[in-house]
């Protein structure tokens, strides 16, 4: 990292690196880089992002412009098919209905016109002092549901938008295989669906239908992708998740 930095040749200076002793996630990542910086507005950027041109110039001259934003974001595409849009406006659906349906968060597509959000992953702006309020919680294991948990709560600040001009590029698979081949990653699946419908109050009935819902989803696609391994190892760990699932619900 230190040589990439150096080949920019001064233009960059005043940059600070920090490396963490070990792997602790992007959420406790982040809430370290917000502290050391000094500037109105926090752009956070996952490594498996990249920028198109001009996105944080118009991110920056969207939320400076509109008082009432408290953060911003693009519209995502993946990185091996630029064409094809990975996601737009994410919203959050609470219900009961549709927790027990593990279909609490949905998605909205715009290419024109400017959208509302309540949360955005990946790659967006939000105004530090907001950030400062709110932080990422550390207690969401790697991804999935952090960047969910952070928006709800900067949106009692203010209003989450997403520009269909400003662009990223997501090296993800459009099959979802870098999510179903890393076992490591279904399990803090699981994990953090239970702690953020715990933060948000919902009752752990509905909670622990919606768990098996997902469960059984991601049994179904290990089993059909071929996956027998995983398959297997994910049907076993279904004790470790009871156990979470009583840590964070009864204790």
């Amino acid at each position: 990292m230190k040589k990439f930095l150096k080949s920019f040749n001064g233009f960059l200076n005043g940059i600070k690196i920090i490396r963490n002793q070990e792997n602790k996630g992007a959420a406790f990542s982040r809430n370290e880089g917000a502290k050391l910086a000094k500037g109105k507005f926090l752009l956070f950027i996952d490594d498996d992002n990249i920028l198109s041109k001009n996105f944080i110039k118009r991110l920056y001259n969207f939320i400076k412009n509109n008082k009432n934003v408290a953060m911003v974001g693009g519209i995502s595409f993946y990185y091996q098919n630029k064409k094809k849009v990975n996601y737009g406006a994410w919203h959050v659906d609470l219900s009961k209905e549709s927790i027990k349906k593990a279909s609490l968060v949905s998605q909205e597509f715009d290419l024109v016109k400017v959208l509302d959000a309540d949360y955005i992953p990946n790659a967006f702006l939000v105004r530090a002092d907001v950030f400062r309020m709110v932080k990422f919680d550390t207690r969401f294991k790697g991804a999935y549901f952090e960047d969910t948990d952070f928006g709800l709560r900067v949106k009692h600040f203010g209003e989450i938008k997403v520009l269909p001009q400003a662009k990223i590029y997501h090296k993800q698979k459009p099959d979802e295989s870098d999510f179903f081949s890393n076992i490591q990653k279904l399990l803090n699946y699981d994990y953090n669906f239970v702690l953020f419908c715990k933060k948000n109050r919902i009752d752990r009935t509905t909670v622990f239908v919606g768990l098996l819902r997902f469960r059984a989803r991601f049994l179904y696609e290990l089993l059909k992708r071929g996956y027998i391994k995983n398959f297997l190892v994910y049907l076993l760990s279904f004790f470790t998740d009871l156990t979470n699932f009583y840590n964070i619900y009864f204790r």
